[in-house]
Order: structure tokens, then C-alpha cells, then sequence
């Protein structure tokens, strides 16, 4: 009867430390000793933010040598974890949905939808089109005729500044269109008097740096009671929305800056990259938050867990299994994201089905690959109804 008892109580005490113990102490997958993490090109408000995380992340795991590569070329920073010369890369919403959905620059033969994961999605600080404080420019509908950044080769940024002309009802043809090579030379042009506007992140330094200048800055507003003028925003970019900011340059409480958002910078990778990796990327995060989220109003604001489910459970796109393996282990995951989560991929298995059954159809019909890009976006809108 003793020995029942004492085996009743050794298995309650050993079911209580078991219980106690923290799950990465048995499941955690061995660290990788270098992490390279693609990032937005200096200047810009991305390469700031993620600067600021990754000091805290090599402050606490220096056992990992941290790499951050920038870019600001979308193309270029998704090919990244395409091609694994990085583990992740950082883009908005709106470059995610092209990339998925094989849109835009993604359309063509060498590219198509995308395998795309997610890692971390914060809310962007807000963008806008950004002017000299002293323009006679005060509002949208005084842009027609004037010089707005168009960027041959980063669709996403060419539609942010698509999607905010049509806000005012504009479109291309009512301006004249400036080639430039990355959003950090228009937010330049601006500064520099070369263009009239274009998009500016409300955080980056530019902006920081323009508002200190003599003629100062300021943005053009996108209140978000113009729900009309809402519409034409989303039917450009579905994951545009509305947000009013106080707290950053050439804006203050008694004249907030109406502008838009959406997540950025996304974390993202791709399926096949090392789930090792995505899952100490995504704890390292997560570990290291009291630190970062000290170094930045939007790290703390903007870079929340409740922020990042909320965006992502109105998103379109899968979670890496790295990802998803410490989300289990904190207990913040669940039958219903698991359910989202395929959905998503299956989406993305079918898109891949449909894209490869076009592309036989472009050969049987003779298309040549300069005009594959039309082609599918075409065959796209047939099946999907969308941009």
C-alpha cells in the first residue's frame, strides 16, 4: 500500500515539475550561428526600425553573428530569401499581396505567385505625400500637371503613391511621372526641391531632417471620413487604411498628419528556409522586446503582439512553421489560426496550380514572354476579380 502511495506522489510531484519546466528547455531547435536579415536601404524608416531590434538582438544572443543586408529595390530584397542569401526580408502588405498573388513585377515568367510566409508583422508608422512646408501644393487636387517619384523596378512603392493620387481622384496621367531608383531618392527629390511629392515614411530621417529645415514639412491630408475617397485607395491596394499620427516630424497634436498605413515592415521568408532559423528569429523578437520597444515610439506602439495577430488574422498570408513552433510554445496558437493558416497555404498551392496551367495555355497560344506578364494578370482577373 506504502509503495502505491509513494509512487502516486512521486508521479504528482514529477507531473508538477514537468509542468513547471518552459517548453524551449525540451523543444527549442539547436541556434544557428549566423542570421541575415534583408532590410529596407538606409534612410528609410524600415532600416531604422530594424536597426534599433537588431542592436537588442545582438546584445542578447551575441553567440549569433547578426547580418543585415539593405536594399531598396522590392525585387531584389525578395530574391534574398528566394535564393537564401538572407533568412528573411522586410516588406509592406502591399508588396506581400503581389508577391503571393505573382502580380505587378511578380508576373512574370521568371517569378509567378510566391511561396511567402510571415514571421512578425508590425503596424507601419503611416505614410503620405509629403511637401516643402512652403508649396503652394496644399492639398491633393493641386497636383495635377506636377512631378510625383514613380520607381521602375519596386512595384509596391509605385502604387503607394498610385493609390494616394487616386485618393484626390487623380491618376498617372494627370501628373507627370519622375523615374527613381528607390523611395529614399524621392524622399530626397523632395528635399531636395527636384519633384513636387511623393510618398515619405513618417519616420524616417529624411522626414526628421526636413522638418527641421527652414521651409519645414508637410503632409497632404487623407482624412478618414472621406470614405469615397477611401474606396479609390483600396481599390488600388486592398491593404491600404486610414491613420491619424501626432507624434512625428512636421505633425503635432493640434495638426495631426491624416495619412495611411498598413503592416510594415513585414517580416517575412520564404517555406522553404530553415525553420531553425525563422523559429530563433521569431524568439529573439519576442525575448528582446523590453529592450527595443524602449528605443522608439513606434517599437512601442506599433510593434505590439496584439498588433501584429490583428493584422495578420486580416492578412492573406501563411505563418513560417518556425514561426508557428514558438507561437506554440508560448501558448499563442490555436485551432483557429491553424485553421487560417491552411487555408492560406492551400490558396497558395492553387494559385501555383492555376499559374502553371496559364502558362501551358501561353505556349499552346503562342505568347512570347515579353507579353506572358500581361497574359496572366488577365487570366488572374478572369478567375480571381482582382487588380
Amino acid at each position: 500500500m506504502r509503495s502505491k502511495q509513494l509512487a502516486s506522489f512521486v508521479g504528482v510531484c514529477l507531473a508538477s515539475v514537468l509542468a513547471t519546466m518552459p517548453a524551449t528547455a525540451v523543444s527549442a531547435p539547436p541556434k544557428p550561428s549566423t542570421i541575415i536579415l534583408g532590410t529596407h536601404d538606409i534612410g528609410t524608416g524600415g532600416y531604422r526600425l530594424l536597426g534599433l531590434v537588431t542592436e537588442s538582438l545582438i546584445s542578447k544572443y551575441p553567440d549569433i553573428k547578426w547580418r543585415s543586408i539593405p536594399s531598396g529595390v522590392d525585387l531584389a530584397r525578395t530574391m534574398m530569401p528566394r535564393t537564401g542569401d538572407a533568412h528573411t526580408t522586410i516588406h509592406t502588405a502591399g508588396s506581400v499581396w503581389l508577391i503571393q498573388e505573382g502580380l505587378s513585377s511578380y508576373s512574370s515568367i521568371e517569378w509567378g505567385p510566391q511561396p511567402i510566409r510571415e514571421v512578425f508583422l508590425p503596424e507601419h508608422v503611416g505614410m503620405g505625400f509629403a511637401v516643402k512646408g512652403n508649396s503652394p501644393i496644399k492639398t491633393g487636387h493641386d497636383l495635377k500637371g506636377k512631378t510625383v517619384a514613380i520607381y521602375p523596378g519596386s512595384p509596391y512603392p509605385t502604387l503607394i503613391n498610385e493609390s494616394i493620387l487616386a485618393f484626390f481622384g487623380l491618376t498617372w496621367k494627370d501628373v507627370t511621372p519622375v523615374k527613381m531608383s528607390s523611395p529614399p531618392e524621392g524622399y530626397r527629390a523632395i528635399r531636395d526641391g527636384h519633384i513636387d511629392t511623393a510618398f515619405m515614411n513618417s519616420s524616417s530621417s529624411i522626414a526628421v531632417e526636413m522638418a527641421t529645415m527652414p521651409g519645414g514639412l508637410r503632409w497632404i491630408q487623407m482624412p478618414a471620413s472621406d470614405k469615397e475617397g477611401w474606396k479609390r485607395v483600396q481599390k488600388v491596394v486592398p491593404v491600404h487604411m486610414p491613420k491619424s499620427r501626432d507624434d512625428g516630424p512636421g505633425m503635432s497634436k493640434n495638426a495631426p498628419a491624416q495619412i495611411l498605413t498598413n503592416a510594415y515592415p513585414e517580416i517575412v521568408t520564404y517555406e522553404k528556409v530553415d525553420k531553425a532559423a525563422i523559429y530563433w528569429i521569431t524568439r529573439a523578437l519576442h525575448e528582446t522586446r523590453s529592450s527595443w520597444e524602449k528605443k522608439h515610439a513606434s517599437l512601442k506602439k506599433d510593434w505590439t503582439e496584439e498588433k501584429h495577430w490583428s493584422l495578420w488574422e486580416g492578412g492573406i498570408t501563411p505563418l513560417h512553421d518556425g514561426a508557428i513552433e514558438y507561437y506554440k510554445e508560448i501558448g499563442q496558437w490555436n485551432d483557429k489560426r491553424e485553421k487560417m493558416n491552411q487555408d492560406r497555404i492551400k490558396h497558395q498551392k492553387e494559385l501555383r496550380a492555376y499559374w502553371d496551367q496559364v502558362v501551358e495555355m501561353a505556349n499552346k497560344e503562342g505568347i512570347k514572354t515579353k507579353a506572358f506578364s500581361q497574359y496572366w494578370q488577365k487570366k488572374y482577373a478572369e478567375k480571381y476579380g482582382k487588380k
